[in-house]
């Protein structure tokens, strides 16, 4: 979007994503397992810019002026700590599950592997900020909104695995009508 004769980022986003859009179409083909890949490789990056904002929301917005309330872990605000807890509980469940899925497809694994890892480091960089935030319960609510990033990356990643098996169980159907 031009404002004033200069380009607005949504602007620039929207020339930089199209030209992507159509050039992935191509690449990977019009199946819907194709088209969700595709919207993945679109949304993750987005995701991973909104975990990027706030981590580096934390550590700017810090306030030397004021001791910080030191805790060894989130133990101490018990509302939060269960919910982070079965976050990352579901979330070794679903990595196990991916495993699984996955082990026919190293590279697909591999690629999936790399999106949380990234995730991951974003949550462990905000968990280590935890002791050192004068506002933990933001910190606390950056964390949980990651972990459910992940979660919900790794759905959308197991969903992506066995719409490829079907997929490819449904082609050897059709070849083994056709014989």
């Amino acid at each position: 979007m031009v404002v004033g004769g200069t380009v607005t980022l949504a602007g620039a986003l929207d020339l930089a994503a199209a030209p992507a859009l159509v050039a992935m179409a191509r690449h990977f083909g019009t199946s819907a397992e194709s088209q969700l890949f595709s919207q993945i490789v679109m949304t993750l990056p987005a995701a991973m810019l909104v975990i990027a904002a706030s981590v580096y929301f934390f550590v700017v917005n810090k306030k030397p002026a004021e001791p910080p309330v030191v805790i060894n872990e989130p133990e101490s605000n018990t509302g939060i700590t269960p919910e982070i807890n079965q976050i990352v509980k579901m979330i070794g469940m679903k990595q196990e599950e991916l495993k699984t899925l996955a082990a026919g497809q190293p590279e697909l694994y591999r690629q999936f592997s790399n999106d949380l890892d990234q995730l991951d480091s974003s949550y462990n960089a905000l968990k280590s900020e935890l002791n050192e935030t004068p506002n933990q319960e933001l910190l606390l609510e950056a964390m949980i909104q990651n972990l459910q990033l992940q979660l919900n990356v790794l759905n959308q990643q197991l969903n992506i695995i066995n719409q490829i098996k079907q997929s490819k169980k449904y082609s050897h159907e059709k070849k083994d009508q056709s014989i």
